[in-house]
Protein backbone atom coordinates (compact mmCIF):
# COMPACT_ATOMS: atom_id res chain seq x y z
CA UNK A 1 0.00 0.00 0.00
CA UNK A 2 1.39 2.89 -1.30
CA UNK A 3 -1.41 5.68 -0.26
CA UNK A 4 -1.82 7.58 3.21
CA UNK A 5 -5.67 7.06 4.58
CA UNK A 6 -7.72 9.21 5.92
CA UNK A 7 -9.78 8.22 8.64
CA UNK A 8 -12.63 9.93 9.90
CA UNK A 9 -16.04 8.00 10.92
CA UNK A 10 -18.59 6.64 8.96
CA UNK A 11 -22.37 8.10 8.33
CA UNK A 12 -24.25 10.75 8.08
CA UNK A 13 -23.25 14.19 9.75
CA UNK A 14 -25.40 16.68 11.48
CA UNK A 15 -25.70 20.51 9.44
CA UNK A 16 -25.99 23.64 10.61
CA UNK A 17 -29.09 25.92 10.27
CA UNK A 18 -29.76 28.98 8.58
CA UNK A 19 -27.60 30.68 10.83
CA UNK A 20 -24.77 29.79 9.98
CA UNK A 21 -24.23 30.73 6.42
CA UNK A 22 -22.49 32.94 5.21
CA UNK A 23 -24.18 33.79 1.48
CA UNK A 24 -27.92 33.23 2.39
CA UNK A 25 -30.26 34.51 -0.63
CA UNK A 26 -34.21 33.72 -0.96
CA UNK A 27 -33.93 31.10 -3.81
CA UNK A 28 -31.76 29.73 -6.19
CA UNK A 29 -30.37 31.68 -8.90
CA UNK A 30 -31.94 31.03 -12.63
CA UNK A 31 -30.55 32.27 -15.72
CA UNK A 32 -34.38 34.24 -16.28
CA UNK A 33 -33.65 36.17 -13.25
CA UNK A 34 -30.29 37.08 -14.58
CA UNK A 35 -31.14 38.78 -17.98
CA UNK A 36 -28.88 38.52 -21.52
CA UNK A 37 -25.86 36.47 -20.78
CA UNK A 38 -23.07 35.50 -23.08
CA UNK A 39 -24.02 31.70 -22.16
CA UNK A 40 -22.81 31.33 -18.85
CA UNK A 41 -22.16 33.32 -15.72
CA UNK A 42 -20.09 33.92 -12.99
CA UNK A 43 -21.66 32.49 -9.65
CA UNK A 44 -20.45 33.24 -6.22
CA UNK A 45 -21.17 29.90 -4.25
CA UNK A 46 -23.53 29.88 -1.79
CA UNK A 47 -23.06 27.14 0.32
CA UNK A 48 -19.57 25.86 1.24
CA UNK A 49 -17.29 24.49 3.78
CA UNK A 50 -16.40 28.20 4.30
CA UNK A 51 -19.67 28.88 4.98
CA UNK A 52 -20.25 26.11 7.31
CA UNK A 53 -17.53 25.27 9.46
CA UNK A 54 -19.69 22.29 11.03
CA UNK A 55 -20.57 20.76 7.70
CA UNK A 56 -17.80 18.95 6.04
CA UNK A 57 -18.30 18.98 2.53
CA UNK A 58 -16.34 15.87 1.78
CA UNK A 59 -16.16 14.02 5.48
CA UNK A 60 -17.56 13.91 9.25
CA UNK A 61 -15.76 17.37 9.88
CA UNK A 62 -18.89 18.33 12.13
CA UNK A 63 -18.14 20.63 15.02
CA UNK A 64 -14.18 20.24 14.85
CA UNK A 65 -14.40 21.43 11.67
CA UNK A 66 -12.74 24.98 10.99
CA UNK A 67 -13.21 26.87 7.26
CA UNK A 68 -10.25 26.77 4.84
CA UNK A 69 -9.96 30.89 4.98
CA UNK A 70 -8.21 32.66 7.67
CA UNK A 71 -5.96 31.82 10.09
CA UNK A 72 -6.61 28.42 11.63
CA UNK A 73 -4.49 27.09 14.27
CA UNK A 74 -2.24 23.99 13.88
CA UNK A 75 -0.25 22.26 16.74
CA UNK A 76 2.96 20.38 15.62
CA UNK A 77 3.87 17.71 18.59
CA UNK A 78 7.28 15.88 18.45
CA UNK A 79 6.88 12.63 20.01
CA UNK A 80 9.19 10.60 21.50
CA UNK A 81 8.27 6.91 22.96
CA UNK A 82 9.25 5.97 26.81
CA UNK A 83 11.31 2.95 25.72
CA UNK A 84 12.48 4.47 22.29
CA UNK A 85 16.32 5.42 22.62
CA UNK A 86 15.54 8.07 20.29
CA UNK A 87 15.65 11.95 20.61
CA UNK A 88 14.70 14.99 18.34
CA UNK A 89 17.66 16.51 18.17
CA UNK A 90 18.19 19.92 16.20
CA UNK A 91 18.73 18.71 13.02
CA UNK A 92 15.46 16.72 13.45
CA UNK A 93 13.48 20.28 15.08
CA UNK A 94 14.76 22.00 11.83
CA UNK A 95 13.39 19.64 9.15
CA UNK A 96 10.29 19.97 10.94
CA UNK A 97 9.98 23.35 11.22
CA UNK A 98 11.24 23.33 7.24
CA UNK A 99 8.19 21.30 6.23
CA UNK A 100 5.95 23.38 8.04
CA UNK A 101 6.82 26.49 7.78
CA UNK A 102 9.79 27.25 5.32
CA UNK A 103 10.05 29.75 2.72
CA UNK A 104 11.00 28.66 -1.01
CA UNK A 105 11.30 25.19 -0.05
CA UNK A 106 10.15 24.32 -3.51
CA UNK A 107 13.70 25.46 -4.70
CA UNK A 108 15.09 22.32 -3.57
CA UNK A 109 12.18 20.30 -2.27
CA UNK A 110 8.38 20.43 -1.98
CA UNK A 111 6.36 23.72 -0.35
CA UNK A 112 5.80 23.69 2.86
CA UNK A 113 2.32 23.31 4.42
CA UNK A 114 1.98 27.08 5.24
CA UNK A 115 3.59 28.13 1.71
CA UNK A 116 1.91 25.32 -0.01
CA UNK A 117 -1.44 25.85 1.42
CA UNK A 118 -1.45 30.00 0.96
CA UNK A 119 -0.18 29.65 -2.47
CA UNK A 120 -3.16 27.29 -3.44
CA UNK A 121 -5.49 28.80 -1.69
CA UNK A 122 -5.08 32.00 -3.61
CA UNK A 123 -4.16 33.45 -0.27
CA UNK A 124 -7.01 32.78 1.49
CA UNK A 125 -5.70 30.48 4.33
CA UNK A 126 -2.93 31.54 6.47
CA UNK A 127 -2.30 29.03 8.52
CA UNK A 128 -0.38 29.76 11.92
CA UNK A 129 1.59 26.72 13.14
CA UNK A 130 2.48 26.31 16.80
CA UNK A 131 5.44 24.25 17.05
CA UNK A 132 5.91 22.33 20.48
CA UNK A 133 9.52 21.49 22.11
CA UNK A 134 10.07 17.48 22.04
CA UNK A 135 7.74 15.56 24.24
CA UNK A 136 8.41 12.41 25.52
CA UNK A 137 5.64 10.22 26.47
CA UNK A 138 4.93 8.21 29.38
CA UNK A 139 3.59 5.19 26.85
CA UNK A 140 5.24 2.44 25.43
CA UNK A 141 5.63 1.30 22.06
CA UNK A 142 4.05 -1.49 23.10
CA UNK A 143 1.19 -0.22 25.19
CA UNK A 144 0.79 2.00 22.13
CA UNK A 145 0.02 -1.06 20.11
CA UNK A 146 -1.74 -2.99 22.24
CA UNK A 147 -4.46 0.52 22.93
CA UNK A 148 -4.30 1.32 19.32
CA UNK A 149 -6.17 -2.16 18.54
CA UNK A 150 -8.83 -1.03 20.50
CA UNK A 151 -8.84 2.23 18.82
CA UNK A 152 -11.03 4.38 17.05
CA UNK A 153 -8.33 4.35 13.88
CA UNK A 154 -8.60 0.01 14.16
CA UNK A 155 -12.14 0.33 14.13
CA UNK A 156 -12.98 -1.22 17.50
CA UNK A 157 -14.55 0.94 19.81
CA UNK A 158 -14.24 4.37 20.41
CA UNK A 159 -13.79 3.83 24.54
CA UNK A 160 -10.06 4.41 24.05
CA UNK A 161 -7.74 6.47 21.66
CA UNK A 162 -4.32 6.28 22.60
CA UNK A 163 -3.21 9.15 20.80
CA UNK A 164 -5.61 11.58 22.31
CA UNK A 165 -3.80 10.27 25.57
CA UNK A 166 -0.69 11.51 24.45
CA UNK A 167 -2.10 14.48 23.65
CA UNK A 168 -3.74 14.87 27.04
CA UNK A 169 -0.98 14.17 28.25
CA UNK A 170 0.79 17.25 26.95
CA UNK A 171 -1.87 19.41 26.78
CA UNK A 172 -1.46 19.09 31.17
CA UNK A 173 1.71 20.60 30.67
CA UNK A 174 1.04 24.12 28.83
CA UNK A 175 -1.64 26.85 30.76
CA UNK A 176 -4.92 27.52 29.13
CA UNK A 177 -3.35 30.93 27.92
CA UNK A 178 -1.20 28.71 25.77
CA UNK A 179 -3.96 26.71 25.01
CA UNK A 180 -6.63 29.08 24.02
CA UNK A 181 -4.13 30.13 21.27
CA UNK A 182 -4.48 26.94 19.30
CA UNK A 183 -8.18 27.49 18.67
CA UNK A 184 -8.57 30.09 16.35
CA UNK A 185 -12.31 29.90 15.94
CA UNK A 186 -13.18 29.58 19.62
CA UNK A 187 -15.24 25.80 18.50
CA UNK A 188 -13.84 24.67 21.95
CA UNK A 189 -11.38 22.46 19.87
CA UNK A 190 -8.14 22.76 19.01
CA UNK A 191 -7.90 23.57 14.97
CA UNK A 192 -5.48 20.74 14.55
CA UNK A 193 -2.72 18.81 15.73
CA UNK A 194 0.61 16.90 13.94
CA UNK A 195 1.86 14.08 16.43
CA UNK A 196 5.31 13.42 14.29
CA UNK A 197 6.82 10.86 16.26
CA UNK A 198 10.14 8.67 16.59
CA UNK A 199 9.75 4.89 17.53
CA UNK A 200 11.43 1.75 16.63
CA UNK A 201 12.94 0.32 13.74
CA UNK A 202 11.01 -2.18 11.71
CA UNK A 203 7.95 -1.10 13.10
CA UNK A 204 4.52 -3.05 12.63
CA UNK A 205 3.32 -0.63 9.23
CA UNK A 206 -0.40 -1.79 10.33
CA UNK A 207 -0.54 0.20 13.48
CA UNK A 208 3.01 2.45 12.52
CA UNK A 209 1.81 4.62 9.55
CA UNK A 210 0.07 7.96 8.17
CA UNK A 211 -3.44 9.42 9.10
CA UNK A 212 -5.70 11.91 9.88
CA UNK A 213 -7.91 10.88 12.29
CA UNK A 214 -10.92 13.33 13.72
CA UNK A 215 -12.25 11.92 17.44
CA UNK A 216 -15.25 14.17 17.91
CA UNK A 217 -17.48 11.61 20.44
CA UNK A 218 -14.96 11.12 23.02
CA UNK A 219 -14.44 13.76 25.43
CA UNK A 220 -11.20 14.15 26.55
CA UNK A 221 -9.83 16.05 29.97
CA UNK A 222 -12.31 18.33 31.17
CA UNK A 223 -10.31 21.55 30.18
CA UNK A 224 -11.24 24.29 27.67
CA UNK A 225 -10.35 23.23 24.63
CA UNK A 226 -10.18 19.80 23.48
CA UNK A 227 -8.47 17.89 20.83
CA UNK A 228 -10.30 16.96 17.54
CA UNK A 229 -8.88 16.24 14.42
CA UNK A 230 -5.50 15.16 14.63
CA UNK A 231 -3.01 13.84 12.34
CA UNK A 232 -0.14 10.97 13.09
CA UNK A 233 2.96 10.20 11.13
CA UNK A 234 6.00 8.80 11.76
CA UNK A 235 9.38 11.11 10.87
CA UNK A 236 11.58 9.13 9.28
CA UNK A 237 9.19 7.58 6.95
CA UNK A 238 6.63 10.66 6.46
CA UNK A 239 8.67 13.33 6.35
CA UNK A 240 12.50 12.65 6.18
CA UNK A 241 12.76 9.67 4.07
CA UNK A 242 15.54 10.92 1.94
CA UNK A 243 13.59 11.87 -1.58
CA UNK A 244 15.49 15.43 -0.95
CA UNK A 245 18.91 15.47 -0.05
CA UNK A 246 19.08 17.34 2.97
CA UNK A 247 15.38 18.70 2.79
CA UNK A 248 12.41 17.61 4.08
CA UNK A 249 9.33 16.02 1.89
CA UNK A 250 6.29 17.50 2.89
CA UNK A 251 3.91 16.03 0.35
CA UNK A 252 2.23 13.65 2.70
CA UNK A 253 1.44 16.40 5.27
CA UNK A 254 -0.23 18.51 3.15
CA UNK A 255 -1.86 15.50 1.78
CA UNK A 256 -2.99 15.02 5.18
CA UNK A 257 -3.62 18.72 5.75
CA UNK A 258 -6.52 18.24 3.39
CA UNK A 259 -8.50 15.95 5.28
CA UNK A 260 -8.69 18.65 8.21
CA UNK A 261 -10.08 20.74 6.16
CA UNK A 262 -12.78 18.18 4.90
CA UNK A 263 -11.36 17.06 2.32
CA UNK A 264 -11.10 13.11 1.20
CA UNK A 265 -8.85 10.50 -0.48
CA UNK A 266 -10.07 10.37 -4.31
CA UNK A 267 -8.56 6.83 -4.41
CA UNK A 268 -9.92 3.52 -3.77
CA UNK A 269 -10.10 1.97 0.08
CA UNK A 270 -11.17 -1.10 -2.29
CA UNK A 271 -8.25 -0.79 -4.80
CA UNK A 272 -5.63 1.28 -4.39
CA UNK A 273 -4.69 1.17 -8.04
CA UNK A 274 -8.01 2.65 -8.79
CA UNK A 275 -7.75 6.26 -8.71
CA UNK A 276 -10.73 7.75 -10.64
CA UNK A 277 -9.72 11.10 -10.31
CA UNK A 278 -6.58 10.61 -12.73
CA UNK A 279 -4.02 10.98 -9.48
CA UNK A 280 -2.90 14.23 -10.41
CA UNK A 281 -4.41 15.66 -7.50
CA UNK A 282 -3.20 16.26 -3.72
CA UNK A 283 -5.93 14.09 -2.13
CA UNK A 284 -4.98 11.54 -5.16
CA UNK A 285 -1.61 10.73 -5.19
CA UNK A 286 -0.38 13.06 -2.95
CA UNK A 287 1.02 15.32 -5.78
CA UNK A 288 0.63 18.57 -7.39
CA UNK A 289 -1.99 21.22 -6.28
CA UNK A 290 -5.55 20.91 -5.36
CA UNK A 291 -8.14 20.42 -8.41
CA UNK A 292 -11.24 22.41 -9.31
CA UNK A 293 -13.56 20.61 -7.47
CA UNK A 294 -11.80 20.48 -4.18
CA UNK A 295 -11.12 24.13 -4.11
CA UNK A 296 -14.36 25.25 -4.59
CA UNK A 297 -14.52 24.71 -0.80
CA UNK A 298 -14.34 27.65 0.26
CA UNK A 299 -11.36 29.03 -2.27
CA UNK A 300 -13.07 29.32 -5.88
CA UNK A 301 -16.13 30.62 -7.70
CA UNK A 302 -16.85 28.59 -11.10
CA UNK A 303 -18.44 29.98 -14.22
CA UNK A 304 -21.55 27.89 -14.95
CA UNK A 305 -23.02 27.21 -18.42
CA UNK A 306 -26.92 28.41 -18.47
CA UNK A 307 -28.57 27.03 -21.47
CA UNK A 308 -29.46 30.29 -22.62
CA UNK A 309 -27.36 29.91 -26.13
CA UNK A 310 -26.72 27.02 -28.00
CA UNK A 311 -23.83 28.06 -29.38
CA UNK A 312 -20.90 30.49 -27.28
CA UNK A 313 -17.39 30.63 -26.54
CA UNK A 314 -15.39 30.94 -23.15
CA UNK A 315 -11.76 31.66 -22.02
CA UNK A 316 -10.44 30.93 -19.15
CA UNK A 317 -6.93 31.83 -17.23
CA UNK A 318 -4.34 29.18 -15.88
CA UNK A 319 -6.10 27.34 -13.06
CA UNK A 320 -3.00 27.53 -10.92
CA UNK A 321 -2.83 31.52 -10.93
CA UNK A 322 -6.35 32.58 -11.48
CA UNK A 323 -9.06 29.21 -10.13
CA UNK A 324 -10.87 29.72 -13.40
CA UNK A 325 -13.59 27.08 -13.72
CA UNK A 326 -16.19 26.10 -15.46
CA UNK A 327 -19.10 24.04 -14.12
CA UNK A 328 -21.82 22.70 -17.10
CA UNK A 329 -24.35 19.93 -16.50
CA UNK A 330 -28.34 20.33 -17.84
CA UNK A 331 -29.56 23.69 -17.40
CA UNK A 332 -32.83 23.23 -19.05
CA UNK A 333 -33.91 20.28 -16.62
CA UNK A 334 -31.87 20.53 -13.92
CA UNK A 335 -30.12 23.60 -13.45
CA UNK A 336 -27.33 24.26 -11.23
CA UNK A 337 -28.30 25.16 -7.50
CA UNK A 338 -24.89 27.09 -7.22
CA UNK A 339 -23.71 24.79 -4.26
CA UNK A 340 -20.81 22.24 -4.28
CA UNK A 341 -23.56 19.45 -3.30
CA UNK A 342 -24.99 19.01 -7.20
CA UNK A 343 -23.63 16.80 -10.09
CA UNK A 344 -21.85 18.36 -12.90
CA UNK A 345 -18.56 18.60 -15.50
CA UNK A 346 -16.08 20.63 -14.21
CA UNK A 347 -13.25 21.59 -16.70
CA UNK A 348 -10.30 23.81 -15.87
CA UNK A 349 -7.00 24.82 -17.72
CA UNK A 350 -4.15 22.81 -16.04
CA UNK A 351 -0.41 24.44 -16.54
CA UNK A 352 2.86 22.77 -15.39
CA UNK A 353 3.62 25.95 -13.35
CA UNK A 354 3.43 26.67 -9.85
CA UNK A 355 2.60 23.91 -7.42
CA UNK A 356 2.15 21.79 -10.06
CA UNK A 357 5.77 22.82 -12.01
CA UNK A 358 7.49 21.92 -9.05
CA UNK A 359 6.21 17.83 -9.75
CA UNK A 360 6.64 18.00 -13.38
CA UNK A 361 9.74 16.53 -13.70
CA UNK A 362 8.66 13.49 -11.43
CA UNK A 363 8.45 12.81 -7.84
CA UNK A 364 10.26 10.37 -6.16
CA UNK A 365 8.29 8.44 -4.75
CA UNK A 366 6.54 7.18 -7.47
CA UNK A 367 9.46 6.88 -9.83
CA UNK A 368 11.11 5.08 -7.29
CA UNK A 369 8.27 2.19 -7.14
CA UNK A 370 9.29 2.13 -11.23
CA UNK A 371 5.39 2.95 -12.09
CA UNK A 372 6.36 5.29 -14.83
CA UNK A 373 9.07 7.16 -15.94
CA UNK A 374 7.55 10.30 -14.80
CA UNK A 375 5.89 9.77 -12.14
CA UNK A 376 4.62 13.46 -11.41
CA UNK A 377 1.86 15.92 -12.37
CA UNK A 378 1.73 16.39 -16.47
CA UNK A 379 4.56 17.81 -18.17
CA UNK A 380 1.98 19.46 -20.96
CA UNK A 381 -1.06 21.82 -20.59
CA UNK A 382 -4.38 21.64 -21.40
CA UNK A 383 -7.76 21.59 -20.39
CA UNK A 384 -8.75 18.84 -16.77
CA UNK A 385 -12.19 17.71 -16.87
CA UNK A 386 -14.07 15.58 -14.20
CA UNK A 387 -17.01 14.35 -13.49
CA UNK A 388 -18.26 15.42 -9.87
CA UNK A 389 -21.66 13.68 -7.98
CA UNK A 390 -21.34 15.56 -4.95
CA UNK A 391 -25.36 15.08 -4.76
CA UNK A 392 -26.30 15.34 -1.10
CA UNK A 393 -29.08 13.02 1.23
CA UNK A 394 -30.77 14.56 4.80
CA UNK A 395 -32.86 12.18 6.67
CA UNK A 396 -36.35 13.58 7.18
CA UNK A 397 -37.31 11.25 9.88
CA UNK A 398 -38.89 8.73 7.60
CA UNK A 399 -36.30 8.46 5.37
CA UNK A 400 -33.71 10.34 2.71
CA UNK A 401 -33.94 12.00 0.02
CA UNK A 402 -31.43 14.48 -1.71
CA UNK A 403 -31.56 18.41 -1.48
CA UNK A 404 -32.39 19.66 -4.90
CA UNK A 405 -31.65 22.92 -4.78
CA UNK A 406 -30.61 26.08 -2.43
CA UNK A 407 -33.35 26.57 -0.76
CA UNK A 408 -33.88 22.85 0.12
CA UNK A 409 -30.34 23.40 2.61
CA UNK A 410 -31.74 26.32 3.70
CA UNK A 411 -35.38 24.18 4.60
CA UNK A 412 -34.10 21.57 5.90
CA UNK A 413 -30.14 23.23 7.35
CA UNK A 414 -30.59 20.79 10.95
CA UNK A 415 -31.50 17.98 9.73
CA UNK A 416 -28.60 15.15 9.54
CA UNK A 417 -27.07 14.82 5.76
CA UNK A 418 -24.23 12.77 3.79
CA UNK A 419 -22.38 12.24 0.92
CA UNK A 420 -24.08 9.32 -1.22
CA UNK A 421 -21.17 9.21 -3.51
CA UNK A 422 -17.54 7.90 -2.65
CA UNK A 423 -14.45 6.84 -4.91
CA UNK A 424 -14.34 3.90 -2.67
CA UNK A 425 -17.44 2.01 -4.32
CA UNK A 426 -18.20 -0.18 -0.65
CA UNK A 427 -18.77 3.30 0.72
CA UNK A 428 -20.95 4.57 -2.08
CA UNK A 429 -24.80 4.27 -1.69
CA UNK A 430 -27.87 4.86 -3.70
CA UNK A 431 -31.25 5.34 -2.27
CA UNK A 432 -34.29 2.98 -2.34
CA UNK A 433 -37.59 3.94 -1.02
CA UNK A 434 -35.57 6.58 0.62
CA UNK A 435 -33.10 4.15 2.30
CA UNK A 436 -29.34 4.17 1.45
CA UNK A 437 -28.18 0.50 -0.38
CA UNK A 438 -24.84 1.20 1.01
CA UNK A 439 -22.19 -0.31 -1.83
CA UNK A 440 -24.74 0.57 -4.75
CA UNK A 441 -23.71 4.20 -5.29
CA UNK A 442 -22.03 6.38 -7.95
CA UNK A 443 -18.18 7.67 -7.95
CA UNK A 444 -17.62 11.05 -6.41
CA UNK A 445 -14.74 12.77 -8.50
CA UNK A 446 -13.87 10.86 -12.00
CA UNK A 447 -11.39 12.40 -14.58
CA UNK A 448 -12.36 12.64 -17.75
CA UNK A 449 -9.85 11.59 -20.64
CA UNK A 450 -9.41 13.42 -23.96
CA UNK A 451 -8.73 10.65 -26.35
CA UNK A 452 -11.86 8.57 -24.26
CA UNK A 453 -10.05 5.79 -23.06
CA UNK A 454 -10.85 4.58 -19.38
CA UNK A 455 -7.09 4.67 -17.48
CA UNK A 456 -8.01 4.65 -13.65
CA UNK A 457 -10.64 1.85 -13.00
CA UNK A 458 -10.10 -1.48 -10.68
CA UNK A 459 -6.98 -2.99 -11.32
CA UNK A 460 -5.67 -1.06 -14.40
CA UNK A 461 -2.55 0.11 -12.99
CA UNK A 462 -3.38 3.37 -12.50
CA UNK A 463 0.23 4.87 -11.74
CA UNK A 464 1.50 3.97 -14.78
CA UNK A 465 -1.05 5.61 -16.92
CA UNK A 466 -1.60 8.63 -14.71
CA UNK A 467 0.35 11.21 -16.38
CA UNK A 468 0.09 10.45 -20.10
CA UNK A 469 -0.39 13.96 -22.00
CA UNK A 470 -3.36 12.38 -23.59
CA UNK A 471 -5.66 13.12 -20.98
CA UNK A 472 -5.54 16.75 -21.01
CA UNK A 473 -7.47 18.18 -23.57
CA UNK A 474 -5.51 20.14 -26.59
CA UNK A 475 -6.14 22.27 -29.01
CA UNK A 476 -8.73 20.53 -31.79
CA UNK A 477 -9.46 18.06 -29.07
CA UNK A 478 -13.72 17.62 -28.54
CA UNK A 479 -15.70 16.46 -25.86
CA UNK A 480 -18.87 14.08 -26.37
CA UNK A 481 -20.09 11.35 -25.54
CA UNK A 482 -17.33 9.29 -27.16
CA UNK A 483 -15.02 11.09 -24.39
CA UNK A 484 -17.65 11.69 -20.96
CA UNK A 485 -20.55 10.55 -19.51
CA UNK A 486 -23.73 11.24 -22.21
CA UNK A 487 -25.81 10.98 -19.20
CA UNK A 488 -25.23 12.40 -15.81
CA UNK A 489 -26.19 9.71 -12.80
CA UNK A 490 -29.19 11.50 -11.70
CA UNK A 491 -30.50 10.33 -15.63
CA UNK A 492 -30.25 13.86 -17.20
CA UNK A 493 -27.91 14.18 -20.88
CA UNK A 494 -25.19 16.80 -21.00
CA UNK A 495 -25.98 19.44 -22.80
CA UNK A 496 -23.52 20.58 -24.36
CA UNK A 497 -20.68 19.15 -26.35
CA UNK A 498 -17.31 21.43 -26.41
CA UNK A 499 -14.29 22.08 -28.44
CA UNK A 500 -10.55 23.44 -27.36
CA UNK A 501 -10.21 26.02 -30.10
CA UNK A 502 -6.84 27.76 -28.61
CA UNK A 503 -4.84 27.99 -25.66
CA UNK A 504 -1.61 29.55 -25.01
CA UNK A 505 0.20 30.68 -21.86
CA UNK A 506 -2.60 33.17 -21.14
CA UNK A 507 -5.48 30.91 -21.10
CA UNK A 508 -7.29 28.43 -23.28
CA UNK A 509 -10.68 29.16 -25.44
CA UNK A 510 -13.70 26.43 -25.40
CA UNK A 511 -16.28 26.62 -28.13
CA UNK A 512 -19.75 25.03 -26.83
CA UNK A 513 -22.41 23.24 -28.40
CA UNK A 514 -25.76 22.43 -27.72
CA UNK A 515 -26.79 18.88 -27.93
Amino acid sequence: MFKHRFLFLLGLVMVSGPSSCGNLYSSSSSASSRGPTPGYYKEELKYSLADNPKWGIFGAINDMGHVPVGTPDVLILPVVFSDIDKEFDQTKMDSIHEAYTGEKLEDNAFYSLKEFYSVSSYGKLDIDVHFADPFRTSMTTSEFETLFKLSPPAGVTLETDPIITIIDEYLDTISEAELAELDNDNNGYIDSVHLIYLTKDNADTNIWWHFTYGDFYKASKQRSKRPGIYFFSNYETGMHNGRYEGYPDSHTIIHEYGHTLGLADYYSYDDTMAMYAGAVDMMDLNIGDHTAYSKMMGWIDPYVVDGTKENFEITIKPFEESGDCIVMGNPSKDPFNDTVFDEYIILSYYTPTGINGRDAGGYAEWTGHGFNKLGGTYQNSGLQAFHVDSRTVYYNFTGYEFFETYQDILDHGDYYAGMAASNTPSRSFRLEDGQPVIGEGELLYTAICADGVQRFGPGMGSVDKFNDPDILFEVGDKYSESTGPKNLNDGNPVSYDFEVVSMDEEGITLSFSAV
